[in-house]
């Protein structure tokens, strides 16, 4: 019977005592009931399955024991190290979590203020406050995640791969950053400074939905392609078009304001040469002069 198991998509065991290497993020093992009684504290909780993240940026011999005390002691030290450094890195988890929430969050208050706003008429403030609501909500939040815990985040969405975290940041990821934070700066100003031009707030309004569009098809693409089923390459398709959907929605139903605020059927006045008019003859309203066709009397 194999001593332990390790599993990271497909199980493996071994029953040898030969060192065996993996890298990555979370690795679970399974460590048979009586090898548990040397790490009490160590396994309290999850007898005969500990799991631990493994510390970034290093590569870590998964002993495969039967038994013998000298590498039951280096087990508990592997334990030690790694429950150190999930204790370092769970700040940063937390806070990817309350990121994520927010970002879903800020982008539905700025579907429902506009929404609210365009039903009464205020379609300007509406244009601003969706604008404001994605620039926040989506430019925002990733520019905060760039910026503070990128390394975090890049490891929840499974960007991690052929890239070491410990030689620095990514030149790259950089540069999406930077374009982000410009986006949300972009949008805050333009909040402020154009209050009464619907015409810029749409134009960046729909900048943001189409970055996150074309970014819904790269987390696709990675999801179909590379198998990394995370949350985050699974939801984001899902909402970008939700969000597309409900900004369209939203134009939809301004032209239908629209059209029953300017274009509804009164009766045209008669004359008294020519008699009453038709009741059959009807008219819009004289911001749209149109005549629709009389009916035979």
């Amino acid at each position: 019977m194999a001593d332990m198991e390790l599993e990271s998509g497909s199980a493996q065991s071994k029953s040898t005592s030969t060192p065996q290497e993996r890298r990555g993020s979370v690795v679970m093992v399974r460590v048979r009931h009586d090898l548990l009684n040397p790490l009490p504290r160590l396994a309290a909780g999850c007898p005969g399955r500990l799991e631990w993240p493994l510390p970034h940026n290093k590569t870590h011999p998964l002993l495969f024991i039967q038994g013998a005390p000298p590498e039951l002691w280096r087990l508990r030290e592997a334990f030690s190290e790694s429950r150190a450094a999930f204790r370092k890195c769970l700040p940063f988890v937390i806070a990817m979590s309350i990121s994520e929430f927010s970002r879903i969050a800020l982008a539905i208050a700025g579907y429902a203020v506009a929404y609210i706003y365009s039903a009464q008429g205020h379609d300007e403030d509406a244009a601003r406050l969706l604008q404001l609501g994605l620039s926040v909500a989506l430019s925002g939040t990733c520019a905060l995640e760039g910026i503070c815990f990128y390394e975090t985040a890049a490891r929840q969405k499974g960007y991690d791969r052929g890239f070491d975290f410990s030689a620095g940041r990514n030149p790259y990821a950089t540069q999406s950053t930077l374009w982000f934070a410009s986006s949300c700066i972009v949008g805050v100003v333009a909040f402020f400074a154009y209050p009464r031009e619907s015409s810029a707030q749409i134009v960046l309004a729909t900048l943001q939905l189409l970055f996150f569009l074309m970014s819904a098809l790269n987390h696709v693409y990675e999801t179909v392609s590379h198998g990394n089923w995370r949350w985050q390459n699974v939801n984001r398709p899902l909402l970008s078009v939700a969000m597309v959907a409900g900004a369209v929605s939203q134009q939809e139903s301004k032209a239908l304001f629209w059209l029953q605020r300017h274009m509804s059927l009164v009766p045209r006045p008669h004359s008294a040469t020519t008699g009453p008019t038709p009741l059959s003859l009807w008219t819009l309203s004289p911001e749209v002069p149109i005549l629709l066709k009389a009916s035979e009397a």
